[in-house]
């Protein structure tokens, strides 16, 4: 209850708000492919094989379509989001673009779709609440839902009409099922169809609503590879060749699924998908060169840079906590809960084995596709991070007998330290710091742009001549740099 109302309230307050982001833009027309496939029932290649089917797969655009469909809203063609394109990396007038966007949707249509995503935002912390509880306990459960629910990104994004709440609903619905799945086959060493062909489906439409879902598969194999050799596991477990024989036989069986779904799904697949998804690769690098380019101020190039932005944000600029117990309530608890997630991991296996593996993978993947300092990259991590602060405060009040105190003070020295790395990380590497030590990045960064911006506004002169201003300092900082 505590979930939906303040999810429900944060929507009856944003409801029939004006757009607050080009992207709700950018997804509702999207929207066109439902009425491409559903009532048009036009499956042409040449349709289906364009720069935007390339952008994302179609998933979230048919629930999209679907929703605002209910409100006498149809976008039937490509033409507003062949529009959004065109205007969409023009940093010189994001207000004006963004009181275009919303004079093109009419209010009823992007409120019904922002009651879809914030739907999926209360599915997700459902779901958080049972992978929680399951491995955990029911309360340990409800404090996570209710601490993903309060973190300001989860609160900003669940009343935005973008892919982002079905994204992570669909991340966490995954987690869940393995979860089920590897508990009982430690238990049973049996895999049943039913569980292989439902993780199959739901990697696949996480899949087909991001390509990045795609790493809910990688978990998945990844999760019953371990299962099967899992010390521990009931004498009615069988034994480990047949453990490993069942856990190959139900990935195959897991991918063939997998791939039939996506494809199915999606029908630029359905000719040459090897080549298709080889140029939805391509596609989304290149855009994301485009985007760092256009998008200066946001860029982070580096891997260490990524590293020390998300940790700022995650941990200092986006906890829901308030500021003065900010750091011995989720930074500390963080830190001290990757220390206890080892000791979980050791003392109860079967248990912890798919939360903590989600926790490496979407922190770690959310980390290296940081390409671009935007909320929506952040929030797959935001579970995780919940998760881990939680195991963290767990053992410094533990509700039941604990470790140690010799132990709780050992992990608490340990946790310090990553503590202390992680704030070294967040304070020093600032993207002004890298410019630093970085000019020659930054100047190519900055003529970039500006030949972006003077190609889409030709007949601009304050746009030449900064071009040509930016130009002077490209071959000033080179040749300063050259031996």
């Amino acid at each position: 209850m505590f979930v939906v109302a303040v999810l429900g309230g944060r929507w009856l307050s944003e409801a029939d708000g004006p757009v607050s982001s080009v992207d709700e833009g950018a997804w509702i027309f999207s929207s066109y492919v439902f009425h491409l496939t559903f009532l048009e029932q036009n499956f042409d290649q040449g349709t289906w094989r364009t720069e935007d089917t390339l952008d994302h797969p179609p998933v979230a655009r048919y629930l999209f379509g679907a929703v605002a469909a209910t409100t006498g809203f149809i976008e039937s063609s490509a033409a507003d989001k062949e529009w959004w394109a065109r205007r969409g990396a023009d940093v010189l007038d994001i207000a004006g673009f963004q009181q275009e966007i919303d004079a093109r949707i009419p209010r009823p249509a992007l409120s019904a779709c922002r009651m879809a995503t914030t739907l999926a935002m209360i599915a997700a912390a459902m779901l958080l609440f049972a992978l929680v509880a399951g491995a955990w306990s029911q309360a340990a459960g409800a404090f996570a839902a209710a601490a993903f629910v309060l973190h300001p990104r989860v609160l900003h994004m669940a009343v935005q009409a973008t892919s982002d709440p079905f994204f992570v609903a669909l991340l966490l619905a995954n987690l869940v099922v393995l979860g089920r799945v590897v508990i009982g086959f430690w238990r049973t060493g049996r895999l049943s169809i039913a569980t292989t062909v439902a993780l199959g489906i739901l990697s696949a439409l996480h899949f087909s609503t991001k390509i990045n879902g795609s790493i809910s598969l990688v978990i998945n194999l990844i999760a019953l590879a371990i299962a099967a050799v899992l010390p521990g596991a009931a004498p009615e477990a069988k034994g480990v060749k047949v453990r490993i024989y069942r856990a190959i036989r139900a990935g195959v069986l897991m991918t063939l699924v997998f791939i039939a779904v996506a494809v199915g799904v999606n029908p630029s697949l359905w000719h040459d998908p090897l080549g298709f998804l080889a140029d939805m690769v391509r596609f989304r690098l290149q855009l994301i060169e485009l985007q760092s380019t256009v998008f200066l101020g946001d860029a982070l190039p580096a891997l260490d840079l990524r590293f020390g932005v998300l940790a700022r944000r995650l941990l200092f600029d986006e906890d829901p906590v308030l500021g003065a117990v900010r750091f011995p309530l989720l930074l500390i608890g963080v830190s001290l809960g990757m220390v206890a997630a080892v000791r979980r991991m050791r003392d109860h296996p079967q248990l912890w084995l798919v939360p903590l593996l989600g926790s490496v993978f979407w922190i770690g993947a959310t980390v290296v596709t940081y390409r671009l300092d935007w909320q929506h990259y952040r929030l797959p991590a935001v579970p995780f991070i919940v998760l881990l602060a939680l195991l963290g405060l767990g053992e410094l009040f533990p509700l039941r007998h604990g470790p140690s105190m010799r132990r709780r003070l050992r992990d608490l020295g340990l946790a310090t330290a990553i503590a202390a790395i992680l704030v070294c990380m967040a304070v020093t590497r600032t993207m002004e710091s890298w410019v630093e030590d970085n000019p020659e990045w930054m100047a190519r960064a900055r003529l970039g742009q500006i030949e972006v911006l003077a190609r889409r506004h030709p007949q601009r002169p304050d746009i030449e001549a900064e071009r040509t201003r930016r130009q002077a300092e490209f071959d000033a900082v080179f040749r300063d740099a050259a031996p």
